[in-house]
């Protein structure tokens, strides 16, 4: 006779089984059509070609511009449905002696391993549910999984960034690779929960002139909390350590961030009013849901910004709330210290639409252009929060007093400190950089970011912050990705050095190309061409000069 807990476990799975049919049928393909070029993917690994240049590229230019980014859509008759969840790819531009060479290796994670093999996607991402089980687990694993979390994939398709001489991909979870920065293999993979108590980490991490990674992550047991963190430079992870935490306001709706802030002196992140909420995530497997699904936006909340005093972990002004009408991003550009305030820029929506406006189904021939018409705008936006608030400081009086710019922080109450942005740029504004290794967490004057504006033109843009002025880089059928500063190392202005950028094209007769554009002027110096290669499209990366690999 049968055990009675393995009949009911038999039971419950026919019925679980039953339903998820109800909820979601499965499907042996999920084509959405012919997709734009620009979003299609690639499908073979890359090995070290040079390019064709056309103008000067400076020949202090010598180092390597790091991509990563999802590349892969397709796998077998499936495809990936979100423009997140491809699976990660590393491009590299390698630039000495005014010559350009490209290369690009597919990261060797899990997720990748199981779904080549399967020649199916058999590992959910971001926004696409796996319509066939893993093969890996069996009947009872596979079960049990409906009910918790499990493991995340570990697809780190978002991020690389460098910890001294070595470079690592990130996404959103408590997953990193380590790449070889010469040849492009995947080393190994690092689980943070093994050096941390976390459950996730933000995407991006910041890095100090010392080599520090500086990072924030989530820990969701018990009450979910915000865990910043340190890796120190050259090491081997075992030195890690959570420097501060504080909790979430919401119990069952920890808030979703991307990225955040560092000064000289403090960490800065919000908590925004787009949060996870646990109960969809427990049981969105058998719901059929994907987790943008499970996030929920709430206009009538509040946005917090939280400051951590970087020497001792521990909140700043904590009587009081700085806070401010709901808004969502992504990307934070730069913060610095000025005086009694903290400066705080980065790119904001008026909601938080855009992450379900990026499905790959969207992005077809027919309507491309509709498709960028429709997508949310960014803002280049400005906050200053006064640090010296007091209970003697007068309510509803602007406490900001700053030549040129037009943010408000208001003592409201006893309690709270309410804040309204300035508007630096409004045509568009997004996968912001700035002059990195030198003006990170200090005061600056120019960022660069990505624009699309009409729906048409897609750019890229240079703000002078102080000025509100931009200069601006387009052409017809390019499309560029995430502008690099890399500084002249003999320069002796913010904006001495290059930009570079990687550039698809639309068209067959034009090739894909490395654009180097004056850092001052914003024009071309020069671009590497790489005929018959195709460049996926990518989401972020740095430029390792060649005398860091030597540190």
């Amino acid at each position: 006779m049968k055990p009675a807990s393995l009949l009911c476990s038999r039971k419950l799975e026919r019925l679980l089984f039953a339903a998820r049919l109800s909820v979601r049928p499965l499907r042996t393909s999920t084509s959405t059509g012919n997709m734009h070029r620009l979003y299609e993917g690639v499908k073979d690994e890359v090995p070290a070609t040079k390019g064709i240049v056309t103008g000067t590229i400076p020949p202090w230019v010598d180092g390597a511009l790091y991509r990563n980014g999802p590349a892969i859509f397709q796998i077998g008759v499936d495809k990936f449905e979100h423009l997140f969840d491809g699976m990660g790819a590393i491009q590299k531009y390698e630039v000495k002696d005014g010559m350009a060479v490209f290369s690009r290796k597919f990261i060797n994670s899990n997720s990748y391993q199981k779904n080549m093999a399967a020649n199916r996607i058999v590992v959910s991402e971001f926004g696409t549910i796996a319509q066939y089980p893993d093969p890996c687990k069996n009947i009872f694993q596979r079960f049990f999984s409906y009910f918790k979390l499990g493991t995340p994939t570990d697809n780190t398709s978002i991020t690389v960034w460098p910890l001294r001489d070595r470079i690592f991909t990130s996404t959103e979870t408590h997953f990193l690779h380590e790449i070889d920065p010469d040849n492009l293999d995947t080393i190994s993979k690092v689980d943070l929960k093994q050096y941390l108590t976390i459950n996730s980490a933000v995407a991006h991490v910041h890095w100090d002139r010392e080599g520090t990674i500086h990072s924030i992550g989530h820990l969701y047991e018990g009450h979910p909390s915000y865990c910043i963190f340190r890796i120190p430079g050259g090491s081997d992870f075992k030195d890690s350590k959570v420097v501060a935490s504080v909790k979430s306001r919401w119990k069952m709706n920890p808030g979703y961030y991307h990225s955040f802030a560092v000064t000289e002196n403090y960490y800065v992140f919000l908590e925004q009013p787009l949060v996870a909420n646990v109960f969809k995530i427990l049981t969105s497997r058998i719901r059929g849901k994907r987790l943008p699904d499970c996030l929920d936006y709430w206009p009538n909340e509040k946005v917090i910004f939280h400051i951590i005093d970087k020497a001792t972990g521990e909140q700043v002004n904590k009587s009081f709330v700085y806070q401010s009408d709901a808004f969502f991003t992504f990307h934070h550009v730069n913060a610095y210290e000025d005086g009694g305030s903290l400066v705080l820029d980065m790119c904001t929506y008026t909601d938080a639409q855009v992450i379900n406006k990026v499905y790959m189904k969207d992005f077809n021939e027919e309507n491309i252009d509709d498709t960028l018409r429709d997508l949310p705008m960014a803002m280049l936006s400005r906050f200053v929060l006064p640090l010296n608030v007091t209970e003697q400081t007068p309510c509803n009086k602007n406490l900001i007093e700053m030549s040129g710019c037009d943010a408000t922080a208001v003592k409201t109450t006893d309690t709270t400190v309410d804040c309204t942005p300035d508007t630096i740029y409004d045509k568009g504004f997004e996968l912001p950089t700035v002059n990195y290794d030198l003006y990170n967490g200090r005061k600056y004057r120019y960022s660069y970011g990505f624009s699309i504006q009409s729906g048409k033109v897609i750019a890229l843009v240079k703000v002078d912050i102080v000025n509100k002025t931009s200069l601006q880089w387009d052409s017809p059928g390019c499309m560029p990705t995430e502008p690099i500063f890399v500084a002249d190392p003999n320069g002796t202005e913010e904006d001495d050095g290059v930009v570079l950028s990687a550039v698809c094209t639309t068209s067959e007769d034009q090739d894909p190309f490395l654009l180097v554009l004056d850092g001052k002027t914003f024009t071309e110096v020069a671009r590497a061409r790489f005929p018959g290669v195709q460049i996926n499209r990518d989401l972020h990366g740095f430029f390792r000069k060649a005398v860091d690999c030597r540190m």
